[in-house]
């Protein structure tokens, strides 16, 4: 039963996954993405130091209007070195081509930057650490120019996953589906086949013959 029916589930059901997909894609290229990552290496360097990196992670969405914060973990002054100008705490670093609307503000406690990022740009911030035990808190705020919720994500992240693979992704399903429907329809065969054999073989019929006495 399932041989014969297995064609049109299989049909009906990957039909429903690729709807899915798609309205799932559709959302994660008109949502913009925010991917930060961590250089800690010069936490052992003197003065020490870390390197964020910011990458508009979206297929298409800007990301304007946003302010990229980082605070000291306490009220503290945190940032900076004995002896540096504060314009010296923080700095750009690998600049894309096109300004920043705003240069970098570096304070002792706090450490912002206002971004207009098109899609697949990037940037990074240098900043200089007190101490190299300091972990600053990184936040963001959204200004009325960005439309959309911005989402601050790492390194690996589900939704870049399948913006990045869709149609891969959607191709080996399909495949998959394909390789379904054709071994249901081989079994289907192979079971008619033996049906039809089976109802070629001789029968033995046993009777009984019940003799009336006169």
């Amino acid at each position: 039963m399932f041989s014969t029916s297995a064609p049109y589930v299989v049909t009906v059901l990957m039909s429903v996954i690729t709807w899915v997909l798609s309205t799932y894609y559709e959302n994660i290229v008109t949502t913009p993405y925010l991917r930060y990552e961590t250089t800690e290496d010069g936490r052992d360097a003197s003065p020490p130091y870390v390197v964020y990196r910011f990458t508009n992670a979206s297929p298409k969405v800007r990301i304007s209007g946003v302010t990229i914060g980082l605070d000291c973990p306490t009220d503290k002054a945190c940032f900076g070195a004995t002896g540096t100008p504060v314009d010296a705490y923080a700095q750009m670093l690998k600049v894309p081509p096109w300004a920043m609307p705003d240069a970098i503000e570096p304070t002792p406690t706090i450490v912002t930057q206002k971004i207009d990022l098109p899609a697949g740009t990037a940037f990074e911030i240098r900043v200089v650490l007190m101490s190299k035990d300091i972990k600053p808190f990184l936040y963001f705020q959204s200004g009325p120019d960005q439309k959309a919720d911005l989402k601050l994500i790492g390194k690996y992240s589900l939704d870049q996953f399948v913006a990045n693979n869709y149609l891969a992704i959607v191709v080996i399903l399909w495949v998959a589906a394909c390789v379904v429907i054709f071994v249901a329809y081989r079994s289907a065969c192979a079971t008619a086949v033996r049906t039809k054999d089976d109802s070629k073989e001789p029968q033995t019929i046993h009777l009984k013959i019940i003799e009336n006495s006169p």
